[in-house]
């Protein structure tokens, strides 16, 4: 098994039940626009088990979905359940972003504190999993070009934040690490077909695109 890339965006909320009513009624008026227009709806699901109430909004001609939930004052949004519990475990253990020496050193050197929004991304344990998989075994067999490839992706897979502070008539954005490298690593990523594409390329398949 390889593993996949996740995501979570998490979001502070004052009133999650006018925020969910929102979003009900939201859905609704998608629904009727769509039905007069031929279109195809999003239908919302609720469960709740698990010890939290947990919302998925998927469109009715496919199984993909987004799953979001409330929890100690934020909305958890994330494409799979299992990441919204183990976010909400986190927090309530304390394990936190700000508990990792990664994130810390990536911060911007300067004093606001006060941020209004955080973007974070490691790829780096993601991808060095993936070279200590069993897959990984057969990497002195790849080709050159895909060798090279793999080795520019891991050489500059740092973690990068990026922060937004709001201010009265401006906002600002400020980053701690490489912004070039990092979009030219997720369009790298992208371009071996994600970890399944890295997978055939350590196989010996390379599936550039």
């Amino acid at each position: 098994m390889l593993p996949e890339p996740s995501w979570k965006v998490v979001v502070e909320v004052y009133d999650p039940q006018t925020l969910q009513q929102t979003i009900g009624r939201l859905v609704q008026e998608v629904n009727q626009i769509v039905a007069r227009e031929g279109g195809v709806g999003v239908e919302m699901q609720i469960d709740s088990s698990g010890g939290m109430t947990v919302y998925s909004l998927r469109k009715t001609d496919s199984s993909a979905s987004i799953e979001y939930a409330y929890a100690n004052g934020y909305m958890i949004i994330a494409p799979d359940r299992s990441l919204i519990y183990s976010a909400k475990q986190s927090q309530e253990a304390r394990y936190t972003l700000v508990s990792s020496s990664d994130f810390v050193r990536s911060l911007p050197r300067d004093s606001n504190v006060n941020l209004s929004a955080v973007f974070y991304q490691n790829l780096a344990p993601m991808l060095n999993a993936i070279l200590a998989s069993p897959v990984g075994d057969s990497v002195s067999n790849i080709s050159p070009e895909a060798g090279d490839t793999l080795r520019r992706l891991l050489g500059d897979a740092k973690p990068i934040l990026v922060t937004l502070s709001a201010e009265p008539g401006q906002l600002t954005l400020a980053s701690g690490g490489d912004l070039e490298s990092f979009w030219l690593n997720l369009g790298t990523l992208a371009s071996l077909s994600g970890p399944k594409g890295i997978g055939e390329i350590l196989r010996g398949q390379p599936q550039v695109q």
